[in-house]
């Protein structure tokens, strides 16, 4: 996809202007060129194995394509499988569409569920703004410019292809469109923190840079203080590094249970210098089996099955090892059928829009 902005929003020095359009635009591929009419951008996905950092990824990709549906390299973006029970991708950024899904369903009254608790399990917060935009009081996707709508999966699958929602920034839009959304992180790589409390989250609003200048786009920001009381109609985080605390307390209501892949295994961490400066988080994976039993015992204990009404599964490409997909989701996926009451079953995607962009 190619689009235009004014010359003056990038800088002409190469690396700055890179620099800029990386941050900006994250898991995309971008060139850019100076036109008289502003600089030209062309927008592409990975279509090298390079790109997701993984020496074993053709590993696997071929375990996706067997399980679910044959894909290549070029096809990691729009990766995702979903049943009546479950819905597993191979990047994070569909976990949206699911609940944009369940939101549908159970708001068909025009009443939004007014207390949700959402169990993220995942080495990132995900926290950032999406590349979403408010445009007359509607929600506009700043890539294509097409609209996008909580309510409508089919346009939440739509901002996933084109790259406006993605890894990292898939959050924030459900906390715009909750009442009171309750995030319960579970983390255990060295740094992370583990708070007596939750601390506040509000949803506001960050300008956009660059394809929207001015104009809001929707993000969530941790406050600073712990709190003691929890209002109603407040948003919260809290941190945690066990199994326990990430499950103490919870809010009353429906549960989303989300599973990254990245919170057993992160060596990645997408960072094309993994070898030098990852922390050690690498274990084998035997210690990932073991670790993904421990949390779904803990889940079972805690007699919340009931209340969990969605869950997601993402495998994280150039963070998850590729040599480890096969076994180690296979095992999360028939912890979750177990804890859900069901079985597996066949391959069915035909609730997924396989439309590409």
């Amino acid at each position: 996809m190619e689009l235009i902005v004014a010359s003056e929003l990038l800088a002409e020095d190469d690396l700055t202007r890179a620099q800029h359009l990386a941050r900006y635009f994250g898991q995309l591929t971008v060139q850019s060129r100076q036109l008289p009419s502003g600089w030209q951008l062309t927008l592409s996905r990975p279509v090298t194995a390079s790109a997701f950092l993984d020496p074993e990824l053709a590993e696997g990709l071929d375990w996706w394509s067997k399980t679910f549906s044959t894909i290549g390299v070029e096809d990691i973006f729009a990766a995702v499988y979903r049943d009546s029970s479950l819905q597993i991708a191979l990047e994070d950024s569909w976990t949206l569409y699911a609940w944009s899904s369940w939101l549908t369903r159970v708001s068909s009254d025009g009443q939004v569920p007014t207390c949700v608790t959402l169990l993220h399990l995942d080495e990132h917060d995900d926290l950032m703004a999406p590349r979403l935009v408010v445009a007359d009081e509607k929600w506009q996707d700043a890539i294509t410019g097409a609209a996008v709508d909580m309510q409508e999966p089919d346009s939440i699958a739509a901002a996933i292809r084109s790259g406006a929602i993605s890894i990292g920034n898939f959050i924030a839009p459900l906390g715009h469109w909750l009442p009171e959304l309750h995030i319960r992180h579970l983390r255990q790589s060295p740094g992370a923190t583990n708070d007596a409390g939750p601390s506040s989250l509000h949803a506001t609003w960050h300008e956009d840079t660059l394809l929207a200048p001015g104009c809001a786009r929707p993000a969530l920001e941790l406050g600073d203080e712990c709190l003691d009381i929890i209002l109603p109609g407040q948003h919260t985080y809290r941190c945690a590094t066990n199994t326990a605390d990430w499950l103490a307390d919870l809010p009353p209501g429906p549960i989303l249970l989300h599973i990254d892949l990245d919170y057993f295994n992160n060596r990645y961490e997408g960072n094309p210098d993994w070898k030098l400066t990852t922390p050690d988080f690498n274990p084998p994976l035997s210690s990932v089996l073991v670790r993904i039993d421990e949390v779904f015992e803990n889940l079972e204990a805690a007699n919340i099955a009931q209340r969990i009404v969605d869950y997601t599964v993402a495998i994280s490409p150039g963070f998850f090892p590729a040599s480890m997909w096969a076994v180690a989701a296979e095992r999360v996926l028939a912890h979750i059928y177990r804890l859900r009451g069901t079985t597996l079953r066949p391959v069915n995607t035909s609730a997924i829009p396989s439309s590409r962009s």
